[in-house]
């Protein structure tokens, strides 16, 4: 009781004593007070903004990551010898397009999906198979892709696309060929709606306005909603930003939406021809200053508050960061790493046994016939086989090792610490494992499933880890070559590094 009063009276000294210091201060220093609260409500409302483009960002980003792994499946699951228009084979065309038609579906907001030859002709166009031998040279898709060789994937400015006559944006990725020059790529038409579903989420002041631009100034979605969409801003501002190359800026500037003066956040999206735009009018981020100026009691309170909202709505965005940074080094079907994610890790595995001097094995997998289950079964039963690879695979290997799904049904794993016979029982282990696992389809019928596995010894650190995955696609082909199930292991001794 005794110190239960002490801690009572000690609680009654401070309270008393911080009210006294409070309305000292408040009383002595109102200018002073004022202004400071000016620029904490300023530099609360800047950090808001800017948290908020970051995360319609990092969206953007992470949905067209996402769609670039159905484009990669697309890139290299056709031949070459397939782009011809008009087709020489009607029947395997058909069931091309078909197949290029249920990956469409995967894309949010995808209305359209073709290949394009060497010559920029379309080949393979199945919503709109009318439109097939339109000469797309003149395009931006593929102007870039067939002028500069560095670019594999590339999305491209809004425009009005010839067929159709819609407002959308195309995302392509070069297709792989033995040899070397353009070969042709495979593509998206994307609907603006994609744009406007992710800035329609976000609630806010009733001031704020969110807005997507492209970098050749014209809107792309709005927040209010607008009728401007797909029509050129003259917004001194952003032309002024999009020219300075910054990654962001936030200033003090008149709205594109309405001209009201406020704060404004710019960012451009990485690698992507857009920029994010997130404003809000002096009259509504001031509002809560004035009044703590004219009220200091209400003040103090209104400044609490508001700084509990900040805090809260600051972890909020720290929390959808965080998930977003675990979705882009997460495959979303199988939950185990991405390629993005293996090429970091094996790019840090490589320099530790180049330091250590310890052996180092890369592994990869896919399972065989992958194509001829998803035709058969269907793609439901496809991604279940897929999902019950990975399953296995995280079965057979240790806490260290690191499983990745580096595309559609490949996938690589890194075996730390590991010499050639650990390797080949670890491989050996997925393989038989894989064999005895009996897969069933919708209609309860078993699907047998067995897989190759190609594996290489990086004994010193001593190759790239694009190097390294080549050697093992290698030894994966020789694997298949030989009759597939089974594991080879690249003879290649101290290959040189990739540039």
């Amino acid at each position: 009781m005794q110190n239960g009063g002490m801690t009572t009276q000690r609680n009654r000294y401070r309270s008393a004593w911080a009210c006294f210091v409070f309305c000292a201060v408040v009383a002595g220093s109102l200018g002073h007070h004022i202004q400071v609260t000016y620029e904490h409500t300023q530099q609360a409302t800047e950090e808001r903004l800017s948290n908020t483009s970051l995360l319609i960002s990092e969206w953007i980003k992470g949905a067209f990551a996402q769609s670039d792994y159905v484009l990669r499946d697309l890139a290299t699951a056709v031949e070459l010898s397939e782009l011809q228009f008009p087709a020489t084979q009607q029947a395997r065309h058909q069931r091309r397009s078909q197949w290029m038609d249920n990956k469409r579906l995967t894309v949010p907001h995808a209305f359209r999906v073709g290949y394009f030859d060497r010559h920029c002709v379309i080949t393979h166009l199945p919503t709109v198979p009318a439109s097939l031998g339109f000469d797309a040279s003149a395009f931006e898709h593929c102007q870039t892709l067939r002028n500069d060789p560095s670019v594999d994937t590339l999305v491209t400015h809004t425009f009005v696309a010839k067929i159709g006559k819609v407002l959308n944006v195309t995302q392509a990725r070069r297709l792989p060929g033995k040899e070397p020059g353009f070969h042709g790529y495979a593509a998206f038409s994307i609907d603006l709606k994609f744009f406007d579903s992710l800035v329609s989420q976000l609630s806010g002041p009733s001031g704020r306005v969110i807005s997507i631009v492209d970098t050749n100034h014209m809107l792309v979605a709005s927040n209010p909603a607008s009728n401007q969409i797909g029509e050129l801003v003259h917004w001194s501002g952003c032309g002024e930003f999009v020219g300075s190359g910054q990654a962001h800026v936030m200033g003090h500037t008149a709205s594109l939406a309405d001209g009201q003066a406020g704060l404004t956040s710019l960012r451009r999206v990485d690698q992507l021809p857009f920029v994010v735009v997130v404003s809000e009018a002096d009259a509504h981020w001031q509002a809560g200053w004035l009044k703590q100026s004219l009220v200091l009691g209400l003040s103090a309170l209104l400044i609490w508050g508001m700084a509990l909202l900040t805090l809260r709505h600051y972890w909020r965005i720290l929390s959808q960061q965080q998930e977003l940074v675990r979705l882009a080094n997460t495959d979303g079907l199988t939950g185990v790493a991405n390629r993005r994610s293996f090429i970091d890790r094996a790019g840090h595995e490589i320099n530790r046994a180049k330091r250590t001097g310890t052996a180092l094995a890369v592994m990869l997998i896919d399972i065989d016939h992958f194509k001829s289950i998803n035709d058969r079964h269907g793609h439901a039963t496809g991604d279940l086989a897929i999902q019950a690879f990975a399953d296995i695979c995280r079965r057979c290997v240790r806490n260290v090792d690191l499983i990745s799904r580096i595309g559609g049904d490949e996938f690589a794993v890194l075996l730390p610490e590991t010499d050639a016979d650990g390797a080949m029982q670890v491989a050996e282990r997925i393989r038989s494992e894989v064999e005895r696992h009996s897969l069933q389809d919708a209609k309860g019928q078993p699907i047998a499933i067995t897989t190759s596995i190609g594996v290489v010894m990086l004994q010193a650190g001593g190759q790239h880890v694009e190097a390294a995955l080549a050697l093992a696609d290698t030894a994966l082909y020789e694997a298949k070559r030989r009759g597939r199930n089974q594991v080879a292991v690249s003879t290649v001794k101290n290959p040189p590094d990739l540039p």
